[in-house]
């Protein structure tokens, strides 16, 4: 189950890392107008952040043409790069 994950989360990396600050920056000026506690503020913040950038990860991955703009391979999962043995034998 953690390499599953570790294999999803290596796909979605740049498209967490275009998203990040679009999300940070306007889940951001919502819970500032609410006057929100100390611990809500930031936990509401880190939660909208997080779930966003997987929203949109999720959306590039299963629309045409949306996850070249994102980085994201329209195949969802992780290719492995040959192995230098077969590689080597692939060249030869």
């Amino acid at each position: 189950m953690v390499l599953e994950l570790d294999l999803y989360l290596t796909g979605a990396i740049f498209c967490f890392y275009v998203l990040h600050q679009t999300i940070t920056v306007a889940a951001g000026y919502y819970p500032g107008r609410h006057r929100l506690s100390v611990v809500a503020e930031p936990a509401s913040l880190l939660a909208i952040t997080v779930l966003g950038c997987l929203a949109g990860y999720e959306l590039a991955r299963r629309i045409p043409g949306v996850g070249i703009l994102f980085g994201v391979r329209s195949v969802s999962g992780y290719a492995p790069v040959a192995s230098a043995s077969s590689s080597s034998v692939a060249l030869r």
